[in-house]
């Protein structure tokens, strides 16, 4: 993983563990919140650097927004963002109808976005699922798995990759959420596609 993809991690592990007067309010009501999460992300990272460096909904070369373009040296990063709520029952939160496929096909767009807009830059996607009940993510072959799999598949990632860059944040007692960065635009890609 390169040293942006780790800083936005741990970014995003800390927002989601450190605000849970927020992100349990989305957990329980499978709310979306991609519009907090980047000004969160946006202000924890300019924190460490120039502020003038990260930008929100900055423009790609070719046209179309990105969620954060992060500027460090010589190089740039464009970061596409994605809250995907679940319709796995988890007894701390709402029942409601959400399907996951229509997410996961968003983060799969995403991911192919970075690939074709980024030019001479790098891309970073970063999601999450939620809710993920507690047993679905301690036994992950037994559903989630299904879902990582079709997304590495779809975009032609390497199997296995998001597996190991996942982490679980508990929010409620019986869930959390299921966290993921990648560098979209790296060497990760399933060498079989090509």
């Amino acid at each position: 993983m390169c040293e942006m993809c780790d800083e936005i991690h741990r970014c995003l592990i800390d927002l989601l563990r450190n605000r849970q007067d927020v992100v349990s309010i989305a957990y329980r009501y499978r709310a979306k919140f991609e519009g907090w999460l980047k000004f969160e992300i946006a202000g924890a990272l300019a924190k460490t650097r120039d502020p003038s460096s990260v930008v929100p909904e900055a423009q790609y070369v070719d046209g179309g927004n990105c969620d954060v373009f992060i500027k460090s040296g010589r190089t740039g990063y464009y970061v596409e963002l994605k809250t995907c709520n679940t319709n796995w029952k988890v007894r701390d939160a709402e029942p409601r109808h959400r399907p996951i496929k229509m997410n996961r096909l968003g983060v799969i767009d995403d991911i192919w976005k970075l690939r074709t807009k980024c030019g001479d830059y790098h891309g970073i996607a970063c999601f999450v699922f939620f809710p993920v009940p507690n047993n679905l993510w301690q036994h992950v072959e037994r559903g989630l798995d299904k879902h990582l799999n079709g997304i590495e598949s779809d975009a032609s990632l390497a199997p296995g990759l998001l597996r190991k860059s996942g982490e679980f944040v508990p929010v409620g007692q019986y869930g959390g959420i299921a966290a993921f960065v990648i560098h979209a635009t790296a060497r990760n890609i399933d060498p079989s596609e090509h």
